[in-house]
C-alpha cells in the first residue's frame, strides 16, 4: 500500500509541477468568466426567450461549453503520462523501483483520473460562484438543480471513457502526439459519425452511440437504444481499453 502511495505522490507531482497545468486550470476559470459574462450581458431578448437567467442555468451553458475543454486537456496529460517516459528514457528508471509495472501503471492512471476531476470541480465551483454572483443565489432551490449535475456526471463518464481510450494508446504506441490526435480525432468526429451509421444494426455498439447525457435530454440517438445497454456498452468498452493497456504494458520488452 505505501509503495503505491509513493507512486501516486510521484506521478501527482509529475503533473502539477508544471507550469501547462495550471495553465489549463486557469483557462477553464477565465473561459467560465467569459462564457457567463457573454451569457448575461447578452440582449435580453436573446436569453429571455428561451429560458431565465438562473444560477443552475449559468452553470449548464458553463458545462455545456467547457466540459468538451476539460477533455481535452485531461487527454493531453493522459496520452504524455506513459509515452512521455519512453520517448524521454525515464521508463527504465521508474522500472527498476521495488514496485510492480501493474502498480506503476496503475499509479498514472489514478493521478490522470484525479486531475480530470479536479478539472471538472474548478469549471463547476467556478461556474457556480460566478453564475451565483450575476444571477444571484436566490434560484439555489428552483428544482433544477438534479437536471444539471446529471448532466455533469453523464459528460463526466463520456470523458472517463475518451481519457481512459488517450492512455489506451499512450501505452500501445508510445507515442504522446499520435495519442493525443487519435483521442482527439475520435472526440471531434466520432459524435458526427453516428448521424452516418445510424441506420445500421451495429452502430448501436459504437462507442459514441452510447452517450449518457442523451438519455438525461430524453433523447436517444439511436431508437431502442436504453440506458442500460448504454452503460454496458460503455463498461465494455472501459473494460477493454484498461485489459489493452494493462497486458501490453506488463508484458512489453523495455529496451524495444
Amino acid at each position: 500500500m505505501i509503495p503505491l502511495l509513493n507512486l501516486l505522490l510521484n506521478e501527482n507531482m509529475k503533473i502539477y509541477r508544471r507550469m501547462r497545468t495550471w495553465i489549463m486550470m486557469a483557462v477553464i476559470v477565465i473561459l467560465t468568466l467569459t462564457v457567463l459574462l457573454i451569457g448575461h450581458f447578452e440582449a435580453p431578448s436573446l436569453s429571455e426567450a428561451v429560458i431565465s437567467r438562473t444560477l443552475w442555468h449559468g452553470i449548464s451553458v458553463a458545462g455545456a461549453n467547457l466540459i468538451f475543454l476539460c477533455t481535452i486537456f485531461t487527454v493531453v496529460i493522459g496520452a504524455d503520462s506513459v509515452a512521455g517516459e519512453f520517448s524521454s528514457g525515464t521508463i527504465k528508471l521508474l522500472l527498476i523501483r521495488p514496485a510492480s509495472r501493474a502498480k506503476i501503471l496503475l499509479s498514472k492512471y489514478v493521478s490522470m483520473l484525479v486531475f480530470a476531476i479536479v478539472l471538472i470541480l474548478i469549471l463547476l465551483i467556478s461556474a457556480f460562484l460566478i453564475s451565483g454572483i450575476l444571477e444571484g443565489f436566490s434560484s439555489i432551490a428552483d428544482g433544477t438543480a438534479g437536471h444539471v449535475l446529471a448532466i455533469y456526471g453523464t459528460s463526466s463518464i463520456e470523458m472517463l471513457l475518451i481519457v481512459t481510450l488517450a492512455f489506451m494508446l499512450s501505452t500501445v504506441f508510445r507515442s504522446s502526439s499520435l495519442a493525443i490526435g487519435m483521442s482527439l480525432g475520435l472526440l471531434f468526429i466520432g459524435p458526427l459519425l453516428v448521424l452516418l451509421i445510424a441506420k445500421y444494426s451495429w452502430a448501436k455498439y459504437y462507442l459514441f452511440s452510447n452517450t449518457l447525457t442523451q438519455y438525461v435530454n430524453h433523447d436517444p440517438l439511436i431508437d431502442g437504444l436504453t440506458l442500460n445497454f448504454s452503460i454496458g456498452v460503455l463498461l465494455a468498452y472501459f473494460i477493454i481499453f484498461n485489459l489493452l493497456s494493462w497486458v501490453i504494458f506488463i508484458k512489453r520488452d523495455v529496451a524495444a
